[in-house]
Parts: structure tokens; sequence; C-alpha cells
């Protein structure tokens, strides 16, 4: 029986591998579980899973019993009729604890009504976000610093508003609040925890950048300067031109980068394909080419026992007409 050749041995080797290469590439790229970013008070800014982030928003913000909610404030105005700000505020600290966030908000609002501390209208404002009250939040921590810039709790206020406008895409309006934090406050910590406000923003400022810069390069702006690749995206897209990263243009450049992505994944998809056919193809005609060796092989046997047979016959023939 022939022996494979090396030239065909090595083809075959070389189909081999490169069908294995191409069963990779074909495969369609991990996209994982969409992330969503969420803000923790004691942790900064953090990606969640879909559900994680669900489940964390549900616990910010239990239900309450309605009927519980209004015999406590109830109860809880007749005991502390009449009393100072601090008992009000105590109050309030108890509720908030208890996760009793509308009785808690009562008593905040009380006690700053009483007594204008930037304390009492700093935890009215956190007790918004528990809620879900963006809105009032967003006001309260804006009246903190305004009417007290050199509180203590301004440095709070900051980083809450810049955490809120980061994680509602409010690129620019973020990005003030930081850099205002970074710069107005020598040393920023949390109030009601250990995170060091100054460099969570400096980090946040870092990862906007990139995220800017990466979805302008994807889309062939400049990305070294962003203020013109805004300007030329803005302008492209029939946007006022700013140079600004607002909701407006934040939200269309994310969604052309997303089509973007998804036009260029397609195309690597099928030029992944298209190699796949070829080795196929390349495959399919090695495998033909060795059946026609080894039927070349087996002819050549044939043809070759064919021949002795006949010379042997013609020696005997010659044998027969000597005698």
């Amino acid at each position: 029986m022939p022996r494979m050749s090396c030239s065909e041995f090595s083809t075959v080797l070389k189909c081999l591998r490169l069908s294995f290469f191409i069963g990779i590439l074909i495969l369609p790229p991990w996209a994982g579980a969409g992330k969503v970013m969420v803000f923790d008070e004691n942790k900064g800014i953090i990606f969640l899973d879909e559900a994680e982030a669900k489940a964390y928003k549900k616990k910010l913000s239990p239900a309450q019993s309605q009927t519980q909610k209004s015999n406590s404030v109830q109860l809880s105005r007749q005991a502390v009729q009449g009393k100072s700000p601090e008992a009000l505020f105590e109050v309030g600290s108890k509720y908030f604890t208890d996760e009793n966030f509308n009785e808690a908000l009562y008593f905040f609002d009380q006690a700053y009504q009483t007594s204008k501390k930037p304390l009492y209208l700093f935890w009215a404002g956190r007790t918004y976000r528990r809620l879900n009250q963006d809105s009032a939040m967003v006001a309260s921590f804006e009246k903190l610093l305004a009417l007290y810039p050199k509180s203590d709790l301004a440095d709070d206020a900051c980083f809450f508003l810049g955490a809120h406008h980061r994680v509602e895409d409010h690129f620019q309006i973020a990005k003030d609040y930081f850099s205002k934090l970074l710069s107005d406050y020598e040393d920023s910590h949390s109030a009601t925890g250990e995170l060091d406000y100054k460099q969570e923003a400096s980090q946040q400022l870092t990862a906007m950048r990139q995220e800017l810069t990466d979805m302008l390069a994807t889309l062939g702006f400049d990305s070294f300067n962003s203020v013109l690749g805004l300007k030329a995206f803005q302008i492209k897209y029939g946007l006022q031109e700013t140079g600004i990263a607002d909701h407006q243009t934040l939200s269309l450049l994310r969604a052309e980068n997303e089509k973007a992505k998804s036009a260029q994944t397609a195309l690597r998809e099928k030029k992944a394909l298209s190699r796949g056919n070829l080795q196929q193809s390349v495959m399919i005609l090695g495998g033909a080419s060795l059946l026609f060796s080894f039927w070349l092989a087996w002819l050549w046997f044939r043809l070759h026992s064919i021949h002795e047979g006949l010379q042997s016959l013609t020696n005997r023939l010659e044998e027969l007409k000597a005698l």
C-alpha cells in the first residue's frame, strides 16, 4: 500500500489546524450579562448585573405599610410636639434607620424648618434619594451647596450630585460637580462611611474621559481633542454645536456606537464564516487528493502485477520454443 507523501501529510495537518481555529472564530463573541451603573453611598459608583441592580434599588427604597406609617406619624408628632430641632432630628434618624423614610423625611423637614442647619437639609436629601424622589433630592443638595458652601457637608452634597448625574448619564453636569469637589475641598471623605470622595471623583473623571474618547474613536471622530470630536459629531447628526457631552449628544453617541459595534461584529463573523468556508473547501480538496493518490497507487500496483504476469508468460513461452 503506498505511503502518504510529506507534502500531502503537511496539507492535512494545516487543514486540521485551520479548521480548529475557524471553529473558534465563528463562535459568537461573549457579550456577558447587561451591566447597570448604580451609586452606593459606601462603595461609590459600581456596576451590577441587571437582576442585582433591581434587587439593590428595591432594597434602597423598601415598601412601607401605609396604615402603620400613618399611626406612627400621629403618635410621633404628639410625642415630640414643641420639642427642639435636635429632638426632631433624632426621631427622624431613628425612622431612617428603621427604613420608614416618609416619616423620617417629615421630621428632618420639621427640624430644618425650626433651625436652618445644613445637617437637617443633608439628611432630607438622603431620604429623598431613598424614596426615589430624584428631583427633590437634587434640589436639597443644590440648596445646601448654595446656602452653606463652607459646611462640612458641602462636599458630601457635591459628590451626591455628581454621582447622581453620572448614573443618569448627564456627563457634563457630573464632570462639573466632580471637578468642583477636587478643586474646592482639600480633604473630602464621606460623612456616613469610609468613602474617599476625592479619590472616587478622580476615578470617575478618568473613566468618563476614557469612555468618551473610546466612543468618538469607534465612530472615526477626533478622540485626542474630545471637544473637537464632539463638535464634529454634533454637526454630522444635526445637533447644536457645543462640544459638550450633554445628555442628548451622549445618548445619540451611545446609540451610534452600539450600531457601529454591531456592524463590526457582523463583519467579523462574516469574514470568519468566509474563512471557514474556504478552509472547508481546502479540506475537501485535500481529502479528494488523498483518495486520488490511493486510487493511483492501487492502479499502479494492478498494472505492475499485470506487467509481471505478462513478462512471466512471455518467458515461459520462450522456454517452450527452445524445447
